[in-house]
């Protein structure tokens, strides 16, 4: 099923989907027989990745198609998926009881585990499918994150302030990366005073640099999605507690908060800065949406200078 509503200005939602900030317009979908409808990712196809609450499927032309998993597979999830079409995730195994990432190329499900984790979730895959992203848990119930280069097979891990290696310090999540080899992702970090800090990040994988951001006001930043030119895409919580989405640059995003009593999520986008995500209601009912930009940002180019300034020359147009 499918709703579609459209609107250039932030207003108070009534009802699931009456709102939004920005001149995009807003696609709710719901898989067939769904409950619940989660989209992740999106690529320079179109095509979308995520999940129901009972499988994970791509999306295409109006089409669900359901991922089967590796053999012994359930609890499926859909999170990344490349400008080719290959998907990554993780499920359950039946066989080892532990929750592993696969990497499904159309044809073959490769699986993937860090080795002694308890889960190994994979959340984001290159547009040329050369780098996925991640985060595993141990013993200790903390995560860190972890970016694997397919051509290597070197897994570097990704952790408060950079290449930590300690996952008691924080719980890390790294989701997206575009093809420059900027990834995105988000932290809880404990500090030596014992407070709490809930950034986003960005890290560049070709100079090991990382470069923390909240966004004005939020009590917490996700990076969760990047395109190739630097736009990122992920959601925040603000000081009244209220979560909200958001897409574009440092000094020039716009905010999705897509249902007045509930949470709105952005977890991807492409260069066609398209976004998609979901929302939840009181209930916990999840419903994913597609939002499509339809006015071009005049200043485009000036706003990409301004973000690659204000992250260190991290945003890099494809070479």
């Amino acid at each position: 099923m499918i709703r579609k509503f459209f609107a250039l200005a932030v207003s108070a939602a009534a009802s699931c989907g009456a709102a939004l900030a920005g001149p995009f317009s807003i696609d709710f979908i719901t898989a067939p027989s769904a409950t619940s409808t989660q989209f992740w990712d999106i690529n320079d196809a179109g095509t979308v990745v995520g999940n129901t609450d009972t499988d994970a499927f791509t999306y295409a032309g109006g089409s669900f198609t359901t991922l089967t998993g590796p053999a012994g597979a359930s609890g499926m999830s859909a999170l990344g998926i490349s400008d080719a079409g290959t998907v990554v995730g993780s499920y359950a195994d039946a066989g080892t009881g532990t929750t592993r990432g696969y990497i499904y190329d159309g044809s073959t499900y490769e699986t993937f585990d860090i080795p002694g984790a308890d889960e190994t979730r994979l959340r984001g895959i290159s547009p040329d499918g050369n780098i996925v992203t991640g985060y595993y848990t141990d013993a200790s119930n903390l995560a860190q994150g972890f970016i694997l280069d397919r051509t290597t097979n070197v897994v570097t891990l990704i952790g408060a302030g950079g290449l930590v290696t300690n996952p008691g310090e924080a719980f890390t999540i790294v989701q997206g990366v575009n093809s420059s080899g900027v990834v995105v992702g988000s932290d809880l970090i404990v500090t030596p005073t014992f407070a709490l800090d809930r950034p986003a990040f960005t890290f560049d994988i070709g100079t090991s640099t990382r470069v923390d951001f909240n966004l004005p006001g939020a009590l917490r930043t996700a990076g969760r999605g990047i395109n190739d030119f630097g736009s990122i895409a992920g959601w925040f919580i603000d000081g009244s507690g209220k979560t909200m989405g958001y897409a574009g640059y440092p000094g020039s995003t716009t905010t999705f908060d897509l249902i007045a009593s509930g949470s709105t999520f952005v977890q991807g986008n492409n260069n066609a800065e398209t976004v998609v995500g979901f929302i939840q209601d009181e209930q916990g009912v999840l419903t994913a949406f597609i939002g499509t930009k339809t006015v071009s940002e005049p200043a485009g180019l000036m706003v990409i200078g301004v973000f690659a300034i204000a992250l260190g020359g991290l945003a890099r147009r494809r070479a």
